[in-house]
């Protein structure tokens, strides 16, 4: 039985949506209706491993923090959310992590190869390359900006045993090691021409950039076009390009995944 069915079997009530997003004990719902208590207590019956349900109402800002509302159960935010083995502590109402990006995680860590030199430009908690640094015997700087979620990806790293990963609580763009990463990975969507200096600064003269905009879904080759130009005016030889969509963001976008084999 799918989960809207199993919550109409506790209750009566319109405005259940069809599946849920999970992330530790904690469940959280997306509708375009105002979603009541009452809902929020059947589906804490229904799924008995939650302890908390929350209606995601928007995300909102650079920092791309969550607004929920919410619904039943423990009040408290705080979770670890495990997933493909890897542990991740979160707040969830100030830290998004998108289970839609879970194949993308596990792509990467076959993607990465033993012995590679990676830098993470928009860490978070690790949300888009901690598995493929678990999994594997590479070298890793993460960088986060946000001092909240710094703390986060501090006490994630402890959880998964990762000592020995160097972390920075600062702007990416001002990161000041040079010539070292065989990746850079962008993970925010928004990047900018300087965001792609200082990745070009961080790599070594033959490395790998990985971008991760959003695109019209019919316009992939456009988004495209403006990274390559930005790239190439600051001097770097493009030897390959791939784009792959990752998931769909919202009507008529998607996430996609640039990546560049790169010269400099």
């Amino acid at each position: 039985m799918n989960f809207r069915d199993s919550v109409l079997q506790v209750i009566e009530t319109e405005n259940v949506p069809s599946g849920y997003k999970r992330l530790g004990d904690k469940v959280i719902l997306r509708s375009k209706f105002d979603l009541t208590e009452k809902l929020g207590r059947a589906v804490l019956e229904v799924l008995p491993w939650s302890t908390s349900v929350f209606q995601h109402l928007t995300t909102t800002g650079e920092v791309r923090r969550p607004k929920l509302k919410f619904l039943a159960g423990d009040r408290d935010t705080l979770t670890v959310h495990i997933e493909n083995g890897v542990k991740y502590a979160l707040d969830i109402a100030n830290i998004t992590f998108s289970g839609g990006n879970s194949q993308l995680r596990k792509r990467l860590i076959t993607t990465v190869h033993a012995g590679e030199q990676i830098v993470d430009m928009f860490a978070a908690v690790g949300n888009l390359t901690l598995q493929a640094i678990k999994y594997n015997n590479i070298e890793a700087i993460l960088v986060e900006r946000n001092e909240y979620t710094y703390q986060f990806l501090l006490k994630t790293l402890k959880l998964n045993n990762l000592s020995d990963v160097v972390t920075k609580n600062q702007d990416s763009r001002n990161l000041k090691t040079l010539n070292w990463a065989d990746r850079v990975f962008m993970g925010y969507h928004a990047v900018a021409r300087d965001h792609l200096a200082s990745a070009l600064r961080i790599s070594k003269a033959k490395s790998i950039l990985h971008l991760h905009p959003l695109a019209k879904n019919k316009e992939y080759q456009k988004t495209l076009d403006i990274y390559t130009s930005h790239l190439e005016k600051l001097g770097a030889q493009i030897e390959k390009v791939e784009i792959q969509k990752v998931k769909s963001f919202a009507p008529g976008v998607d996430h996609i995944e640039i990546t560049y084999s790169i010269q400099k």
